[in-house]
């Protein structure tokens, strides 16, 4: 679309007939891929629930909504992008921008073009504006990321090279030792099914379960297996920017014999590993009854029955 405005603008209509061919493909291509995948998605209420965080509030009306805007900006540098020192990452961003519009304007209307539709999407509730599903502007952030960076180095070149080398060095640091690491320790895929399979045969009447809120659609894809229905789990808070509502939601399951708790895609943000931090908490408001874990997934059995002053 900056294309065809650009033409347009400048008056080269006859570039924009050369280019409708390719339009219609993408036109074409992305009705298929509607009907096929995303038509069924959008409907799907365990998909809206378990993204319910991520759509923008539209229209922004409160302060807390502004926070919302504030907060995701810097988070996205950190994921999907993958630089841990966001606020570095978002000034060079930033920088890169107002350098790419001043000397290259319609490379910049190119880049960004995405990015209004992606809002009223995310705004209108049919695309998350969050992790992974924004892996498709990682591109064009870096771009602006890159162009940034070297304004910064040029600018200080010669006063003070240190600056621009440094600036550098701190953005492509993380990145590389996150991914020396995963090539010494890599990756591995989350066997959920297993765990399922062994809370099944240990499992007794009266016994609950309570669901790592990222479990969720793992757990409901092998219920049907299983024969489980949603009225035999909890399903935890998503609270990743406020880690006492974890503890405010495990607390509603105290007074109970008997407890699953079901880990799987286990977030470790900023340093956090919230498995760790939900087993802190349970091995002081319970006792550790049984456990077991298979790749990326886990369950653990607590007697949550006794009180503070009774243990």
């Amino acid at each position: 679309m900056s294309i065809t405005l650009f033409y347009l603008h400048t008056k080269k209509l006859s570039r924009n007939g050369r280019l409708l061919f390719i339009y219609s493909l993408w036109a074409l291509s992305f009705i298929a891929y509607y009907f096929v995948s995303l038509h069924d998605l959008s409907n799907s209420k365990a998909l809206l629930n378990f993204w319910s965080d991520s759509f923008i509030p539209f229209p922004p009306l409160s302060f807390s909504d502004i926070k919302w805007f504030v907060r995701t900006f810097f988070v996205i540098f950190n994921d999907p992008v993958g630089l841990s020192l966001s606020g570095i990452a978002a000034l060079t961003f930033l920088i890169g921008c107002i350098s790419l519009f001043l000397e290259k304007r319609k490379g910049f209307f190119v880049l960004i073009s995405p990015l209004p539709f992606l809002l009223l999407a995310s705004g209108l509730h049919k695309y998350p504006f969050s992790g992974r599903l924004l892996l498709f502007i990682v591109p064009f952030v870096l771009l602006f990321i890159a162009q940034g960076a070297e304004q910064i180095r040029v600018k200080t070149f010669h006063n003070s090279p240190i600056i621009g080398i440094t600036l550098i060095g701190l953005l492509v640091f993380h990145p590389l030792l996150f991914v020396s690491y995963h090539l010494i320790k890599p990756r591995t895929r989350e066997e959920s099914k297993p765990v399922i399979s062994y809370i099944r045969e240990h499992q007794q009447d009266g016994d609950i379960w309570y669901l790592y809120y990222a479990s969720q659609p793992a757990v409901e894809y092998y219920s049907k297996v299983y024969g489980y229905d949603k009225s035999d789990y909890v399903i935890g808070v998503s609270s990743r920017y406020n880690w006492n509502k974890y503890i405010v939601d495990l607390d509603k399951i105290r007074g109970n014999k008997r407890v699953w708790i079901f880990f799987s895609h286990v977030c470790t943000w900023n340093g956090v590993d919230e498995e760790k931090l939900f087993l802190y908490h349970l091995d002081n408001i319970g006792t550790r009854l049984d456990f077991f874990k298979s790749s990326g997934a886990s369950v653990y059995l607590y007697d949550l029955s006794k009180s503070g002053s009774d243990r």
